[in-house]
Order: C-alpha cells, then structure tokens, then sequence
C-alpha cells in the first residue's frame, strides 16, 4: 500500500473505509516502530561519528586512490619522457 511514489495503486482513495483506515495504522505504526528501534534512537550513536571501522576503510580507500594517480602520473611522465626523446 505504501511506495516511494504517488499514484496508481499506490493512492488511497477512499480514507473512510475501515479497512483502508487500519491498513494505514499499521503502515503507520511499522514504520514508526521501525524508525524508533533503529541505531538512529541509539545513545550510543548520538554523537554522528562513523564507527571507526568505516574510518579505517575511508582511509584505505584513499592510499589505494592516492597509489592508482601517483602510477598513472608515473606513467604519463615517463611516456612524455620517452616521446621527447623520440621526436
């Protein structure tokens, strides 16, 4: 009954039937139980800091991005070295 889009069978269009009503109480209440229960209501998590797992993955990444261009630059100059050579 719920979607991330409006329209279609996704619309409610009679809001007065009982059965509509409870279909959207418990779409409601789903989702709020959904949302309260997460990590995003967790004391632990208030302060918005990563956890230092993902830190250490970030950091990561960026010696492996850091390492591809300074091979790439490494190669482009001795190309450039090599063709100056030549011509």
């Amino acid at each position: 009954m719920l979607s991330t889009y409006a329209g279609g069978p996704n619309q409610v269009t009679d809001k007065t039937t009982a059965s509509n009503v409870q279909y959207m109480r418990a779409a409601t209440k789903n989702i709020l139980y959904t949302t309260s229960n997460s990590w995003a209501y967790d004391e632990e998590h208030k302060n918005g800091d990563p956890a230092p797992w993902k830190t250490i993955f970030y950091a990561v990444d960026a010696l492996i991005v850091a390492a591809i261009l300074a091979g790439a630059a490494m190669i482009y100059l001795n190309y450039r070295k090599k063709s100056s050579k030549n011509a």
